[in-house]
C-alpha cells in the first residue's frame, strides 16, 4: 500500500492511466501498477491501488466517475486493456444501475479527449454483446482491436514496462508542436472525410435490446442541470445517450421518445462547444446539433408539434457550431465556406418564428467579425445589447452582449473605449451561471489590456481565465480541450 506523500501527489497527475475491467484483470493491473512505480516519472494510476487513499470517505458513483475522468484527462497516455468477457460495473444513478460501466465511461473519455492510447487486446478475449457494441460505436476514436497480436499477460506487464521506460514525455515538446497543429490538422482532414454525412456518433446505435428506461434519463438530465463542470455534464449525459439507444430516434415505434433525445442532444451540444469539441468530430457540438436538427424534423410530424418551439430548426445553434469549426480549419478557402454556411443558418433561422433575436443577432455578428465586417458586427452587437437591456435580461446576458461589443470596437481601433466596455462585462459576467461566458469575457479583456499598454493585467487575466476554464471544464475558451 502506498503512503501518503510526494508519491501519491503525482498520481494526481499520473504519466499513464490503466484503463480495463478489474475483477478478471485484477493480477495483471497490480503487477503493472508495481512496474510502474519502478520507473522514475512514469507512474502508472491504477484506480483500486491508488484511489482509496487520494480520497477518504466512499464517494457517490457519479463522484467516482468524475474523479476517473478528471485524472485520465490530467494523464499524458492511456493504456487499455482488453480481456476477459465483462462490460464492468455499472455506474448507479439514484440507485438504479445504468448501462454504463465505470470501464466504458473511461473508454469514453479516451475517445473523446483523443490521447495517446495504447491497447493491448489480451489471449482469450471474448467481449459480451454490450462490450463489443461500445467498442464499434467508440471506434473511431479507438485503436483497431478486432485484429491484430493477442497477448499473454506476461508480455503484456513486460512490454507496458519497456514503454513507460522508453517513451518520451509528451510534456517535453513544445506545446505548438504537439497541440495546435494536431487539432487543425485533425478538424482539416475530419471536415474533407464528413461534411456532407456528419451525424452524432456516425449514427450508430449499437445492437441494443428495446426497453429504454425514460425514468432514468430525467434523473440523469436532473442531475446533470446541477453539475457546473462541463466535463461532469459531459459525462453523465453519455449516461442518457446509452440509455436512450435502445429507443433509437429513427425508429417510428420509438417516435414518444422524440421529445427526450431532442433534449439530450441539446444540452450534449452545449456541453461539447463548451468543452471544446469543435470541428468534425463523431462525438462534437456539430455532430450532435445535425443530429437534434433530424429529431426535430421527425418531431414536427408529431400530432401537436409542428408549432411546437422545441422542434423548430436549430439554426443558430448550427451557425454557432459551423462558425466555431470553421477557426480549426487550415486552408483559407475551406474557412470562408464554413462561415458561408453559418450564415446561411442564421439569416434561416432569423427569417423563422422564434424568440431568439437577440442571440442570433450576437451569432451573426461574431460571423461578420471573424468575416471582416466590423461595421455590420458592431450594428449586430448594439441591437443585441439593446434588446437584452429592454427585455429585463440578466446582467450576465448583459454583460455577454457588452464584451462582444466591446472586443468588435477594439478591432475597429476604438481602443478605450472598447476595453472599457469588455471591463464592465467581466463585472457583469460573474453574475451568470454558466461560467464560461466569464472566461471568454476575461479572455477577450486579456488582449484589450495588451493592446492598451497594460501586459501585466492582461497576465493577470489570461491567468485567470485559465483557472476559471480549468475548474469548470471550458477548456474550448482556452484553445486546447486537453489543458488541464
Amino acid at each position: 500500500m502506498l503512503d501518503r506523500g510526494p508519491e501519491i501527489d503525482q498520481y494526481r497527475r499520473p504519466y499513464a492511466f490503466l484503463s480495463s475491467i478489474c475483477r478478471e484483470l485484477g493480477d495483471v493491473r497490480a503487477e503493472i501498477f508495481e512496474r510502474g512505480r519502478g520507473v522514475d516519472g512514469r507512474l502508472v494510476y491504477v484506480d483500486e491501488r491508488v484511489f482509496p487513499i487520494l480520497n477518504g470517505a466512499e464517494p457517490s458513483p457519479l463522484e467516482t466517475t468524475d474523479h476517473l475522468l478528471r485524472t485520465l484527462r490530467q494523464s499524458e497516455i492511456v493504456i487499455v486493456l482488453l480481456g476477459g468477457t465483462r462490460h464492468g460495473s455499472p455506474i448507479e444513478v439514484e440507485g438504479h444501475a445504468s448501462r454504463v460501466s465505470y470501464f466504458e465511461i473511461e473508454l469514453f473519455c479516451s475517445a473523446v479527449l483523443r490521447k495517446p492510447i495504447f491497447l493491448y487486446v489480451l489471449e482469450g478475449f471474448s467481449p459480451e454483446p454490450q462490450l463489443r457494441s461500445l467498442l464499434e460505436i467508440l471506434g473511431p476514436g479507438l485503436p483497431r482491436w478486432s485484429s491484430g497480436r493477442r497477448w499473454s499477460a506476461r508480455d503484456v506487464v513486460e512490454d507496458i514496462e519497456l514503454l513507460l521506460r522508453s517513451r518520451r514525455r509528451l510534456s517535453d515538446l513544445q506545446p505548438w508542436m504537439l497541440r495546435r497543429p494536431a487539432v487543425h490538422l485533425l478538424a482539416q482532414r475530419l471536415y474533407g472525410a464528413r461534411q456532407s454525412h456528419l451525424q452524432f456518433l456516425s449514427g450508430r446505435m449499437g445492437v441494443e435490446p428495446d426497453g429504454c428506461n425514460a425514468d432514468l434519463v430525467q434523473k440523469i438530465l436532473n442531475e446533470q442541470l446541477a453539475e457546473s463542470n462541463e466535463e461532469q455534464r459531459l459525462s453523465r449525459l453519455w449516461i442518457a445517450v446509452r440509455e436512450l439507444m435502445r429507443a433509437p430516434y429513427t425508429a417510428s415505434r420509438h417516435a414518444d421518445l422524440l421529445p427526450l433525445w431532442n433534449r439530450v442532444l441539446s444540452r450534449w451540444a452545449s456541453s461539447a462547444a463548451w468543452y471544446g469539441l469543435h470541428g468534425y468530430l463523431e462525438l462534437g457540438q456539430l455532430a450532435a446539433l445535425l443530429s437534434m436538427a433530424e429529431v426535430r424534423r421527425r418531431m414536427q410530424l408529431l400530432p401537436g408539434h409542428a408549432d411546437d418551439p422545441s422542434a423548430q430548426y436549430p439554426g443558430g445553434p448550427l451557425a454557432s457550431a459551423r462558425y466555431s469549426s470553421a477557426k480549426l480549419l487550415l486552408r483559407p478557402r475551406d474557412r470562408s465556406a464554413l462561415r458561408h454556411e453559418a450564415l446561411s443558418n442564421v439569416e434561416r433561422a432569423l427569417a423563422g418564428p422564434g424568440r431568439n433575436r437577440a442571440n442570433l443577432l450576437a451569432i451573426r455578428g461574431s460571423i461578420r467579425r471573424v468575416s471582416g465586417d466590423l461595421s455590420g458586427a458592431i450594428g449586430d452587437y448594439e441591437e443585441v445589447l439593446q434588446l437584452r437591456q429592454e427585455m429585463g435580461a440578466g446582467p450576465g446576458a448583459v454583460g455577454e452582449a457588452l464584451s462582444e461589443l466591446g472586443y468588435a470596437y477594439l478591432l475597429k481601433g476604438s481602443l478605450r473605449r472598447g476595453r472599457e466596455m469588455m471591463a464592465e462585462a467581466v463585472r457583469l459576467c460573474a453574475a451568470r451561471e454558466r461560467r464560461g461566458f466569464l472566461v471568454r469575457a476575461k479572455r477577450k479583456l486579456s488582449v484589450a489590456y495588451l493592446a492598451t499598454g497594460h501586459p501585466m493585467k492582461a497576465h493577470d487575466e489570461w491567468i485567470e481565465a485559465r483557472a476559471l476554464a480549468r475548474h469548470f471544464g471550458v477548456f474550448g475558451q482556452i484553445g486546447d480541450w486537453r489543458d488541464g
